[in-house]
């Protein structure tokens, strides 16, 4: 997907992995290693249109039972 992305979109948004209850980040799949991995994939997709793409804002938010994500560019 993030492929798709790197040739295609002009903004992308990094998110942490969700759990497999679905209703949590999966915190131990959101490390560093990870991230520079999602946007080496990135990189490589998009070729010469990287410096183009913007990095999208997201802002989270947990109430009881669940993590609210809202994603916008800028």
């Amino acid at each position: 997907m993030l492929s798709i992305a790197g040739r295609f979109a002009d903004i992308i948004t990094l998110n942490p992995p969700v759990a497999p209850d679905g209703n949590s980040i999966a915190m131990a799949g959101a490390t560093a290693e990870a991230t520079d991995q999602q946007i080496a994939w990135i990189r490589e997709a998009a070729r010469d249109r990287f410096s183009q793409i913007e990095n999208g804002e997201r802002a989270a938010s947990r109430s009881k039972d669940c993590v609210f994500l809202s994603v916008s560019g800028h």
